[in-house]
């Protein structure tokens, strides 16, 4: 089963590659996407899902700080592969 089918609001993902799907011949991918996938990468950070949206699509969102200190903010469906679940790191208070 694919990983995003299972997360829930609150989840956690790191991305660790492309998507394989974007890289297949023929598959019509746009360069803004493959520029935040590409950001995203780099940053080697999590993300939490901060939706699901009706169709059952898990969202996130990020922003990145453009040349100019704009902030620049995107959403994006991570319904393909190329990503990790990570686990939240809770500290014992007892």
């Amino acid at each position: 089963m694919e990983i995003w089918r299972e997360l829930k609001v609150g989840d956690q993902v790191r991305l660790v590659a492309i998507p394989p799907e974007f890289l297949r011949e023929g598959y019509g991918i746009h360069k803004e996407t493959m520029r935040v996938y590409k950001k995203l990468l780099a940053r080697r950070s999590s993300l939490r899902v901060f939706q699901i949206c009706e169709w059952g699509l898990p969202w996130i969102r990020c922003r990145f700080q453009g040349k100019n200190g704009q902030w620049e903010w995107h959403w994006l469906a991570i319904n393909h592969g190329g990503l990790v679940r990570v686990n939240s790191r809770h500290r014992s208070t007892g």
